[in-house]
């Protein structure tokens, strides 16, 4: 394949879809609210969960706000 035609965006760098940890669904659409998890290991990682993995692995109370418009940090709330 040409080097054009590798994946890589213009400026040299690709673009990653982020998948589901738990069920490797990608994430296409930007309304949709995903969370990201990091653990506490000495190398921390990060997972990507979609609503439905989400709500079965931490609970409803994690994503009870999955549905509400983002609010911006310089409003009062």
């Amino acid at each position: 394949m040409p080097p054009e035609h590798d994946g890589a965006a213009a400026g040299g760098t690709a673009a990653r879809t982020i998948i589901c940890t738990e069920c490797d669904r990608p994430w296409l659409y930007a309304r949709e609210r995903w969370r990201l998890f990091v653990t506490d290991d000495d190398v921390p990682e990060t997972g990507a969960y979609c609503p439905e993995c989400a709500v079965r692995e931490f609970g409803e109370h994690v994503t009870r706000r999955l549905n509400e418009p983002l609010r911006r940090a310089d409003t009062d709330a």
